[in-house]
């Protein structure tokens, strides 16, 4: 009774299966005696429930319930009519609103096949990747030697596997070649304006003046840079209105850090005595800067506040600006007074008149009496009221009304000259008058070493590179 049960919910549940089948074959408007024969019966006659006939060769060909077996008869045997049964199926495949391709299930090598196929040397896509690759190489500041590794490489395929990764040559050439086009269109463009054949500056994440470098030739050579790029079709990297003006405040507020940059990092001329000075000389600047508008001088006029307040009284630096000629001006900001002038007593500087210089002089001509007794006597109780004291500041009154030397001259060179005429404050510039320490030689001696240190001359001895680091620097 059981048994006969579940038999009858079988066959139930089968009626309603077809039911299902023949009302969604109804809904396409297809019949079921249509649907139930395939095309490839128009060439066959069934004898049995296993065996059928070809219509065209009479040969028997058993089919087990399906028309596997036909169709790969009708291919290897009857070409045309095989052809015929492939159009008309996908016809109706067509027509049923399904694509060819889903008219029989992939093969196995047909997909490997595919998958093998890679995009050829002229493929748009192949470009696009490339391109995309050479970019991320050069913001991440990679190496090229990234598309030699097996993990990038393992990666990319499986991000695209018919995208073939360049090597590091074609890379190279391919990134070149889109460079010097590129630098040829800028340079034939700025003959054309008549401008300055300058190339563009990039910038170095260590080294800020390389930003304001950068930015700089970037304004100089705008009309040149928008012209190229238009003519590339880069129009979206052309700069506005509102970025040039922005790019020329910047340049102008960082101008003059850039000339105190320089002047303080030389190594081979006095740049303790320009502190003072250029110090007064960026506030004025910035000030300036900060007038027009800019947010950048703001931001730099209240670092110079809190960095630079009170460096006019650190002694050293005042005395030095005051025994350099090239910066000892009339204006307070530059100057020292006499009274704030370090004296022969407090700096153990021997004084032009004292024990040391010998016994003091009797007189322009000293007789023994005669009529020029009484003058002699004069001229030595006039004598004896100077003291060292006297001597220093009429010898700074002196040096203060000497004629300043050029700015590009060596101050040192000039006290070595006017030894004798002022031999109290020579002693007090040779003490003052120094090199701000700094430690600019330094990296630029690390930069010189990794240029040299390269790996077509990595076996060179440490010995060597330091020589050849000494003669380059002080030849």
């Amino acid at each position: 009774m059981a048994l006969y049960n579940c038999r009858a919910r079988y066959s139930h549940s089968v009626r309603c299966l077809a039911h299902v089948v023949q009302s969604r074959y109804q809904s396409d408007g297809l019949d079921m005696a249509e649907r139930k024969r395939s095309y490839v019966w128009s060439y066959f006659t069934s004898i049995n429930s296993n065996d059928a006939v070809c219509d065209t060769c009479n040969k028997t060909v058993r089919y087990c319930g399906n028309t596997t077996n036909l169709i790969k008869h009708l291919h290897i045997n009857h070409k045309t009519e095989y052809d015929n049964v492939m159009t008309r199926r996908s016809e109706e495949e067509e027509r049923r609103g399904t694509g060819a391709a889903r008219a029989r299930q992939t093969s196995l090598s047909e997909s490997f096949g595919a998958a093998g196929r890679q995009y050829p040397d002229n493929s748009p896509r192949a470009a696009e990747l490339t391109r995309c690759l050479g970019e991320m190489i050069a913001k991440d500041l990679q190496p090229l030697s990234i598309v030699e590794d097996q993990g990038f490489q393992g990666f990319v395929r499986a991000l695209d596997p018919k995208y073939k990764l360049p090597g590091r040559k074609k890379l190279t050439e391919t990134h070149l070649v889109n460079i010097s086009k590129a630098t040829e269109k800028l340079r034939d463009i700025q003959k054309q304006l008549k401008i300055a054949e300058h190339k563009l500056i990039q910038s170095v994440e260590t080294r800020w003046n390389s930003v304001f470098y950068m930015l700089e030739r970037l304004y100089e050579q705008n009309e040149a840079v928008t012209t190229a790029l238009c003519l590339l079709g880069k129009n979206a990297l052309c700069l506005n209105v509102g970025e040039l003006s922005f790019i020329k405040q910047t340049v102008d507020t960082l101008q003059p850090f850039e000339e105190v940059t320089r002047d303080i990092s030389a190594a081979k001329h006095v740049s303790v005595s320009k502190v003072i000075p250029l110090v007064a000389l960026i506030h004025r600047s910035v000030a300036a800067c900060e007038r027009q508008g800019s947010p950048l001088a703001t931001q730099l006029a209240q670092q110079c506040q809190r960095r630079f307040r009170g460096i006019e009284s650190i002694h050293c630096l005042a005395a030095s600006t005051f025994l350099d000629e090239v910066c000892q001006t009339g204006e307070s900001a530059f100057t020292l007074t006499p009274s704030s002038m370090p004296t022969a007593s407090s700096t153990s500087v021997p004084s032009t008149s004292g024990s040391n210089q010998g016994p003091a002089p009797s007189g322009p001509a000293a007789t023994k009496g005669g009529i020029w007794t009484n003058f002699d006597k004069q001229v030595l109780s006039c004598q004896h009221h100077r003291s060292a004291s006297t001597d220093v500041l009429i010898e700074v009154r002196r040096y203060s009304e000497e004629n300043l030397i050029p700015r590009d001259k060596d101050p040192l060179l000039w006290w070595q000259e006017h030894e004798q005429t002022f031999p109290a404050l020579s002693k007090l510039a040779v003490r003052y008058l120094g090199i701000v320490a700094s430690s600019v030689p330094a990296e630029r001696i690390f930069s010189k070493a990794g240029e040299v240190v390269s790996k077509k001359r990595s076996r060179l001895k440490g010995k060597t590179v330091n020589m050849l680091l000494f003669l380059n620097k002080n030849l």
